[in-house]
């Protein structure tokens, strides 16, 4: 009777160590947002800080001439997954309050090297300017060539580059 009852004891155990371990496990669907550090948000750490200074200086002149405001954000594994990557993305735009209010006129490139992913999100004040079309055509024309040789930094500037083209 001993026996039976210390392999009950001892399953209980176990089925309690892994509800609780389950629990420990699940994805956020809603993980907190980084804060907003400048035009450039670096968080996966793939631009030198020479490069980030250079992306930022490109996108404040195109701001100030056109009032669109650009914004880059990088994203690692511990921010967001393949699954979330888009939404995240999305959140990030509207909770930042990336372009001015009343425009919508914002938009986010959001690159994971280690997921692969990227990301060109448009304000709906911008989808006037800048289709589904031309932002695809950016990103398979100007930005994946460089990126599928490593080179983040210039295919990120070739592809706020072909933007300004666009908008202007």
């Amino acid at each position: 009777m001993k026996s039976i009852t210390s392999y009950i004891f001892a399953f209980l155990i176990l089925v309690v160590s892994a509800c609780s371990q389950s629990e420990k496990t699940k994805i956020n669907k809603n993980p907190p947002l980084p804060k907003r550090i400048g035009s450039v948000n670096d968080f996966e750490n793939i631009f030198s800080d020479q490069e980030e200074k250079a992306l930022d200086s490109l996108i404040k002149d195109f701001e100030k001439q056109t009032s669109i405001e650009i914004e880059v954000v990088t994203l690692d594994t511990t921010m967001t997954t393949l699954e979330t990557f888009n939404s995240y993305t999305l959140r990030l735009l509207r909770d930042w309050n990336i372009g001015k209010k009343k425009k919508n006129d914002g938009i986010l490139i959001g690159i994971s090297s280690s997921l692969q992913r990227v990301r060109i999100s448009n304000g709906l004040g911008v989808e006037k300017s800048l289709s589904d079309i031309e932002t695809k055509r950016v990103l398979d024309d100007f930005m994946f060539p460089e990126f599928r040789k490593g080179n983040f930094f210039e295919g990120t500037k070739k592809g706020i580059n072909e933007l300004v083209t666009t908008l202007e």
